[in-house]
């Protein structure tokens, strides 16, 4: 027996390990087992980002959403033919802008 009072076969708590399932032989205890890899960065010196404390909320969450909305675009009129086109180009209804004709429309 081992000492949490089972039997070697189907207790995992003790060192000695099992060859096989069928056979029920124990593997000598006589080797050292072979030392686990250790790579660089683990355990506590491994720097990582930081983890919020707290879940974030429905309301905050969306709250700093809401400002990340799309605009529809700017419209302005048209002096000469008072279509709608956009700010600061040409009209593409007559072709004026600024009171002058830059392109020839039909």
């Amino acid at each position: 027996m081992v000492p949490c009072g089972r039997t070697p076969e189907v207790c995992y708590h003790s060192a000695s390990r099992r060859t096989g399932p069928s056979t029920g032989a124990l593997a000598s205890t006589d080797e050292a087992p072979a030392p686990l890899p250790v790579e660089r960065g683990e355990g506590r010196e491994r720097s990582s980002m930081p983890v919020p404390k707290r879940k974030t909320g429905r309301a905050v969450t969306h709250a700093r959403r809401s400002s990340r909305k799309v605009d529809a675009p700017a419209r302005s009129v048209c002096p000469q033919c008072h279509q709608p086109k956009m700010p600061h180009r040409v009209c593409p209804q007559c072709g004026y802008y600024g009171g002058k004709e830059i392109i020839e429309t039909e």
